[in-house]
């Protein structure tokens, strides 16, 4: 590499050389990316609502580590109770809930971070529901995370489908009193 263009040959007919720009030091990628992951989960552990969770603080350490460091598919749940929660290798994670309910846990504590705090980080860090491998996603400018077509269309529950969180639902009807029958003629 010359003042910032590669040069490289090929064969066509002939041999022919062709300049190419690039940058003098250019960073891979997948290098930036996981520089900004890793200091997003360093705001994520020194935040306030994270401050008092040490053992969600391990939890999260513990899984975004794996997966940057290309291990995501084996966060499995035996392999959380012993690392992260100190369970002992006859740890039986059918008989334990522990990490399923600290990763419930570590659920909401992340919509509350992204909620509270975290509302202009540029990197989200999310637990999807039924794994233990944390995504990462990059915000856009204007402050919202980009979504994948199926989280855009999610089942939305019906109570909140319909509703504007402006609005407020509309009071109910009166109810109309019964209608009693008593010696053949009706009453109100």
């Amino acid at each position: 590499m010359t003042d910032g263009f590669a040069v490289t040959s090929g064969y066509r007919g002939r041999g022919s050389i062709h300049l190419v720009a690039t940058r003098a030091n250019p960073a891979p990628p997948a290098k930036l990316a996981e520089r900004g992951t890793r200091q997003q989960l360093a705001r994520i552990l020194g935040s306030v609502t994270f401050r008092p969770a040490d053992r969600l603080k391990r939890f999260l350490g513990f899984i975004v580590t794996e997966a940057l460091g290309g291990r995501g598919d084996q966060l499995k749940e035996y392999v959380i109770g012993v690392q992260v929660f100190d369970k002992e290798p006859s740890f039986d994670p059918r008989a334990d809930p522990i990490v399923r309910v600290q990763a419930r846990r570590l659920r909401a504590r992340l919509v509350r971070y992204y909620r509270e705090e975290g509302g202009a980080d540029a990197i989200v860090i999310d637990l999807p529901k039924g794994t233990y491998a944390p995504t990462f996603r990059q915000r856009d400018a204007a402050g919202h995370t980009r979504r994948s077509m199926a989280a855009s269309t999610a089942r939305v529950p019906r109570s909140t489908a319909l509703r504007s969180p402006t609005t407020r639902p509309a009071p109910a009807a009166p109810r109309a009193r019964p209608i009693r029958w008593s010696s053949g003629r009706t009453t109100r």
